[in-house]
């Protein structure tokens, strides 16, 4: 007995955005109970045999497909290398569907299909084509539903046909059997307009995303932060900026001067990085994931000076939602050159940056009390020291 050929197996080609098919034609195959659907044709965008196959319902939400062009069928099995062009190739496939000389397979999601190929005797070749799984685009599914809308509105129009010949001969007799019939034609109208506002909501609800996605792409382009992570906490820092004149009524947007992972941990790299730039934001996050930090209007630098008159200053929390304004004549923050930013007066100590410290900054102290503070130590939730995760200045454009 001759041993059995292998089976080809033909490698999925990339799968193409228009599965519009040309002269297709559809085939039905069953396998488990379940019956398919299987449109063969010629893809109406390229010199390809196009394959689609779903479930024989309305229903269904997933389909399978793949497509091939006349070299990869030739490369594939000789059989192939008989047809001219794409089109000879689709017919001869479409005629082994019709001689139902084609199984049905499901393995690892995907759908293969056996072909038969004939050969010169009564031996035949075999040919496993792979499907991949896909799941139906809005536009797809909303295809599927008006299609049902359709053929909804299809029997109806039947009905209607048929009772009014049947009312003007039943009326009198059988006028129970009328109303019934009235009400199948009333639920049916019901049950289409539930479709039409499903879709209508469907198509809402995409709106309302696209301009979400819009919304949080334009607010990631204003600020590369690592520690602001959401819209509330920019809008947050950005109202309170509004509120100083030279901002009022401008479009506000971040530039990232200074981050410590990224250009190291120590005063003289900070002060390299921040110094002659004013206007500037520095936002702090601790280990414990707490967020706060302050705006100061002069610019940084290395003088060793502690500032007392800018008035336009102010540290805020981001855990708490809480702006502290300055006090008049008070001590704010001040500029050395052998620390990092230094709020006094506001929630914040000591420097951020040990001299020595390389890879990770020091533990700093938080202000006990500040004429703002409901509690000890408030800006840091209620602990005297607190160690920085990360540290980021920004220049306001």
């Amino acid at each position: 007995m001759e041993a059995p050929k292998p089976i080809s197996l033909i490698t999925p080609a990339k799968a193409e955005n228009d599965l519009t098919l040309l002269d297709k034609k559809e085939f039905k195959l069953s396998n488990e109970k379940v019956e398919y659907l299987v449109e063969i044709g010629k893809l109406s965008s390229t010199e390809n045999l196009g394959i689609k196959l779903k479930e024989n319902t309305s229903s269904t939400k997933v389909y399978y497909s793949n497509n091939f062009n006349l070299e990869e069928l030739r490369n594939i099995h000789k059989y192939f290398r008989f047809f001219d062009n794409i089109n000879e190739a689709v017919s001869n496939i479409q005629e082994i569907f019709e001689e139902k000389k084609v199984n049905i397979k499901l393995e690892n999601g995907n759908i293969f299909l056996i072909l038969k190929i004939p050969k010169i005797g009564k031996d035949e070749d075999l040919i496993s084509i792979e499907l991949s799984k896909k799941s139906l685009s809005l536009e797809e599914l909303n295809e599927n539903l008006s299609k049902e809308v359709s053929e909804l509105k299809n029997k109806i129009e039947l009905l209607n046909k048929e009772n009014k010949k049947r009312i003007e001969l039943l009326e009198k007799k059988h006028k129970n059997e009328i109303d019934e019939l009235k009400n199948k034609i009333t639920s049916l109208d019901s049950k289409i307009n539930e479709i039409l506002n499903w879709l209508n909501k469907i198509e809402g609800k995409e709106k309302e995303k696209e301009k979400k996605q819009k919304d949080e792409k334009n607010d990631k382009n204003k600020i590369d932060s690592k520690i602001i992570t959401s819209k509330e906490e920019l809008d947050f820092i950005t109202n309170r900026l509004k509120q100083i004149d030279y901002f009022k009524n401008k479009n506000l947007s971040f530039g990232l001067v200074f981050r410590g992972t990224r250009d190291g941990r120590t005063p003289e790299i900070f002060h390299q990085k921040c110094d002659g730039t004013p206007k500037t934001i520095t936002i702090i996050k601790t280990v414990k994931g707490l967020k706060f930090g302050g705006y100061i209007e002069k610019e940084w630098n290395s003088s060793n000076d502690w500032i007392t008159d800018d008035e336009n200053c102010f540290i805020f929390s981001l855990d708490l939602h809480k702006i502290y304004n300055p006090v008049e004549g008070k001590e704010k923050y001040s500029f050395h050159n052998y620390c990092g930013p230094n709020f006094w007066v506001f929630g914040q100590k000591d420097n951020l940056f040990n001299k020595t410290s390389h890879n990770i900054c020091k533990k700093d102290l938080a202000n006990k009390s500040f004429i703002y503070f409901e509690k000890d130590y408030e800006i840091n939730g209620g602990e005297e020291e607190f160690q920085t995760e990360e540290l980021e200045v920004f220049k306001i454009i």
